[in-house]
């Protein structure tokens, strides 16, 4: 990150100097992770010591305690994933006292002064990690022995973390040269100081991901991904603990900080990027075979691998999506929704990002199989609903009786109502029908009463089949109602020309208008003719 006034304020060089580990790969993983948790133990540490009454420090605590405990849980997972322990380096294979003991500055001796239900929450969190001892433990275990809580199990066999070297915690933990602008200076710095650290243990697994996929190797990708998106959505968890600060102490913390924005930072930046990336090397893999992200969420089973790995990148949009939306939901509660952010930005925008689809293509792929599968089972549309009013299905909901029309009228009916379906004129459609009068899109569905859920109706068809020209033919007429056979020739929403037809039959009001109309089709027939109709990649 350049010297961006941001990078500045929250000393993001000095943070950021020891998450790589030369020589081992996924100590950035374990690095990050603990200077999240050695940073969370500081803000419990404040908390404790606030005696400002506004500041509500037990929730504050409580949050702090929260995000300490999902940080832990999830670095004990992702460390017993990592089947290779830490080259010799980094680890101390003596059996001697920890490397974390009385001389080390580590925030986790504050923990001896949470209550024991907080404790406990923290030390089930933190478990047993597998491999190796991360070097903490002699801390925690101490603090759960005084509090009567059950703490790690301590294997004096094996290797431990030289956690003093990987996590530098005298470094996350050294006092800044400046002293702090007002009582909320240290959360808003911190807070944002965690964040990175999660970012950066979900770059890392977002690399890993998409090198693995570009492979071929969908199943390792898939958990990578998975991983990204629990790292993303602690990120964001660190950034809403900001909702916390008093707005009278922070708007002049803010004017003193004017230029520095978390809007700087490029990991931030780089979230709308990265279920993209993700998502390339599975576009390609299935465009050779004549495939599709859709094809894949139509029929999964024919490769559950790719399917695990689509699910675990749309993961990594949807928390990529929330951390934008939960920021935007901060900044209108600081600064309303009417303003612009430090840099100028207007709030209004932020917003409007979160809810842009992060993988536009696939969006698109996602409705469009969404509509067909409305198409698909078409004859079953609303019948659960159906059977709930009735009990007995559709043979319980009868149309309603016949009454004699003049077939003159009739006939002028039945000619305007395909006449509507030519023009796409919802409106003139639901109007032949009496006020109460239905229609089935097939003869066991749920039907459309009334005039303004007839326009919903229509509508519905029309998104399917935007363009119609309608025609119909063996009109006869039983003086009770009519049945007529119509074709269709359509374009549908995918683009594609189709040609279909079926039957309907119409009952009658005295008043000519439409009491009852049932079409009768293959609509199933007509969505597989569509779908394998249309451009794949």
């Amino acid at each position: 990150m350049s010297s961006t006034p941001y990078s500045l304020y929250i000393e993001f060089p000095r943070l950021s100097a020891h998450w790589d580990q030369p020589g081992w790969p996924f100590g950035v993983v374990v690095a990050a992770g603990f200077q999240a948790a050695e940073l969370c133990l500081r803000l419990v540490e404040e908390a404790l010591a606030d005696a400002r009454p506004e500041a509500f420090a037990e929730r504050r605590l409580r949050r702090y305690v929260a995000l300490l405990a999902d940080g832990l849980a999830l670095e004990r997972e992702l460390i017993a994933a990592e089947p290779a322990d830490p080259p010799e380096p980094f680890l101390d294979r003596s059996a001697g006292p920890a490397e974390a003991g009385a001389g080390l500055p580590t925030g986790f001796a504050a923990l001896d002064r949470l209550d024991p239900a907080a404790l406990e929450r923290v030390a089930r969190a933190f478990g047993t990690p597998a491999h190796y001892r991360i070097g903490v433990e002699e801390h925690l275990a101490a603090a759960c022995g005084r509090h009567g809580v059950a703490g790690p199990v301590i294997d004096a066999s094996r290797p431990r973390l030289r956690y003093r070297s990987v996590v530098r915690p005298d470094v996350v933990r050294a006092p800044r040269a400046v002293p702090p602008s007002g009582p909320e200076d240290h959360l808003f710095r911190i807070a944002h100081q965690i964040t990175e650290c999660w970012l950066r243990v979900a770059r890392h697994y977002h690399d890993d991901a998409a090198r693995l996929a570009g492979e071929g190797r969908w199943e390792p990708a898939a958990a990578r991904a998975e991983s990204a998106a629990r790292a993303i959505d602690l990120a964001s968890a660190a950034g809403q603990l900001l909702e916390l600060m008093n707005l009278a102490d922070y708007h002049p913390l803010s004017v003193r900080l004017r230029d520095a924005s978390g809007a700087q930072s490029p990991a931030a930046q780089r979230l709308a990027l990265l279920s993209r990336d993700l998502i390339r090397p599975l576009v390609a893999a299935l465009a050779r075979q004549g495939r599709s992200p859709a094809d894949l969420l139509d029929r999964p089973g024919t490769a559950l691998a790719e399917f695990r790995y689509l699910h675990a990148v749309q993961a990594v949009a949807k928390s990529c999506q929330a951390f934008f939306f939960m920021h935007y939901l901060l900044v209108t509660n600081v600064h309303g929704a009417h303003g612009a952010g430090t840099l100028g930005y207007a709030i209004r925008g932020i917003g409007e990002r979160a809810i842009r689809p992060p993988m536009p293509d696939l969006d698109l792929e996602r409705h469009q199989l969404s509509m067909i599968m409305h198409l698909r089972h078409a004859a079953e549309e609303g019948v659960d609903i159906l059977r709930a009013e009735t009990g007995d299905g559709p043979a319980a909901d009868p149309d309603p009786d016949a009454v004699p029309c003049p077939p003159e009228t009739i006939r002028a009916a039945v000619e305007a109502y395909f006449a509507s379906v030519s023009d796409a004129d919802a409106e003139a459609w639901a109007g032949l029908f009496a006020a109460d009068g239905q229609f089935r899109l097939l003869p066991a569905t749920r039907p459309y009463r009334g005039r303004g859920h007839l326009t919903t109706g229509f509508r519905s068809f029309a998104a399917l089949f935007p363009k119609i020209r309608a025609s119909y033919s063996e009109l006869s007429i039983d003086g009770a109602g009519a049945a007529v056979r119509w074709e269709f020739d359509a374009v549908s929403f995918l683009g594609s020309p189709v040609r279909f037809g079926g039957t309907e039959r119409f009952r009658f009001g005295p008043d000519g208008l439409i009491a009852s109309a049932t079409a009768e089709w293959d609509a199933r027939a007509v969505a597989d003719q569509v779908w394998a109709d249309r451009k794949r990649p």
